[in-house]
């Protein structure tokens, strides 16, 4: 387009410098002064556009902060996913699970970003070095409400030796290797909006987030729950820290997975957990599938090894 318009000047500065000819020097030179203006002009208006075009917020980040995830660093970053040996960007697993993700190395935007409010998850680049990083703890400090949101740094060397900055006393610390299931411990109350507020014994919120304490075992009633409802979401279960996830889609279980193990091994370690605290995040799941398994057929499975261990079953499986 640029290469057009230049070339249409050029054409134009011939045409008219062969009518003008007779007219003598005077005339000629009045007319070079003012074309070099006029094109002086014409550039300099290209450049401000593309300079205001890179400098202004861009519509993508008119989006909800509520489901907002921010990666501030260099490139794209890649990590393990839920199946073993299979990898993916840290932007597709977050945005696989329902977030709206902005990337971006550049800590002008990443102001803009903060000033419009606290994203839920942020994630960032500790190979940006310690002068960004002074950059960041700055930025954050000014916007107090980014103290409410998850904050995680990865490509940490050492993440055990290291101290989050007083900006973000929260923050955690991951390496340069990591796999989906420890982001997901990260952000398992991040999923959920409303995670700051009071956890009730169990609750229905929003419609169709569900949250309580396992007391008696109760992830057999809500596995039934969810598939009766044929809903699709995340379940996690933490106990003291987490202990797994279990993915539905429209009632059934699609992915699972745990610490020590993946599938259908992974369902029946989760429902052998007693106590802790499980969430349901609804319209939130991994996207990757380990298993293709109805709650009831993973029940009945459990029901039989909990029998032949001598352990008492819950009513609603006698």
């Amino acid at each position: 387009m640029h290469a057009f318009s230049f070339r249409a000047l050029s054409i134009g500065f011939e045409v008219i410098s062969f009518y003008i000819m007779p007219f003598g020097w005077d005339a000629r030179l009045t007319f070079y002064v003012c074309l070099a203006l006029g094109t002086s002009l014409i550039v300099l208006a290209l450049v401000l556009k593309r300079s205001l075009r890179r400098d202004a917020p861009g519509l993508e980040e008119t989006v909800s902060h509520d489901k907002l995830v921010v990666l501030l660093g260099h490139g794209e970053k890649i990590i393990e996913s839920g199946i073993p040996g299979v990898f993916i960007s840290l932007e597709k697993f977050f945005r696989d699970i329902g977030f709206s993700v902005l990337v971006t190395e550049d800590l002008r935007r990443f102001d803009r970003i903060l000033e419009q409010g606290a994203p839920v998850i942020m994630g960032i680049d500790w190979g940006l070095g310690p002068k960004a990083m002074r950059k960041v703890d700055a930025l954050c400090h000014a916007c107090f409400g980014v103290r409410a949101s998850v904050v995680f740094f990865y490509n940490a060397a050492k993440p055990e030796s290291l101290k989050p900055p007083t900006s973000l006393p929260q923050a955690t610390f991951l390496g340069e290797d990591f796999a989906s299931l420890q982001v997901l411990e990260i952000i398992s109350y991040a999923i959920s909006v409303a995670a700051h507020s009071p956890r009730p014994e169990a609750a229905v919120r929003e419609g169709s987030s569900l949250e309580g304490k396992n007391v008696g075992n109760a992830l057999p009633e809500i596995l039934q729950f969810l598939e009766v409802g044929r809903r699709t979401g995340l379940l996690s279960l933490e106990d003291g820290k987490p202990a797994g996830i279990i993915s539905f889609e429209q009632g059934t279980i699609t992915f699972a997975q745990t610490r020590l193990n993946e599938g259908f091994e992974a369902v029946m370690e989760i429902l052998a957990v007693t106590g802790g605290t499980f969430h349901f995040f609804a319209d939130k799941r991994v996207m990757q599938s380990n298993c293709n398994l109805a709650p009831q057929e993973a029940l009945m499975h459990w029901a039989c090894r909990e029998d032949e261990n001598g352990k008492s079953l819950p009513r609603s499986l006698i």
